[in-house]
């Protein structure tokens, strides 16, 4: 239900589509109030492929990761930005980054980030080793060596919170 409602707000504001921050607050102006205590995180991002570039806008969600084929560097992409659909005033900063070709473009969930291990350690720092590890596999290899990683971290693939990634290769 409440994806729908997110679908649906942003239907509402696909005027902002160019503007991350603003489609984000807007989305906020709908939501908010109609999931009595619950609350939800979300980024945004507009690849435009002819200027090569990123923008993104963040509510209160994890860091939009970019791994850079050149230098296997890891950038985070973290702009400010609060909750969606719990404060009247959700502020949200838009944050820009080049592309070039062979970087690799990961959206994921706070439930990669934060399944423990069986003695209670959480994945988080094995995250960013999967992604310099496997920068040379294929976005599909890589999303199964990653979850590999963590099912084995985790003792199993019964997780407690939800997972979700996405990938994309820039060409």
């Amino acid at each position: 239900l409440i994806a729908s409602m997110v679908k649906i707000a942003f239907h509402f504001h696909l005027k902002d589509a160019d503007d991350p921050a603003a489609l984000l607050e807007n989305i906020n102006g709908v939501l908010r109030g109609k999931f009595s205590r619950q609350f939800l995180t979300a980024c945004y991002a507009l690849i435009d492929l002819n200027a090569r570039t990123i923008a993104t806008a963040n509510a209160g969600h994890l860091p939009l990761v970019v791994w850079r084929r050149a230098g296997n560097s890891i950038l985070q992409l973290n702009p400010r930005g609060r909750l969606i659909g719990y404060f009247a005033d959700t502020r949200c900063e838009t944050e820009r980054a080049p592309l070039e070709p062979g970087d690799r473009v990961i959206f994921f969930t706070d439930g990669i980030m934060e399944s423990r291990s069986p003695d209670g350690v959480m994945f988080d720092e094995r995250f960013f080793e999967a992604i310099s590890e496997g920068g040379n596999l294929t976005a599909s290899a890589f999303i199964d060596d990653l979850m590999r990683r963590l099912t084995d971290w985790h003792g199993s693939d019964d997780y407690e919170d939800d997972i979700t990634i996405v990938v994309i290769d820039v060409l």
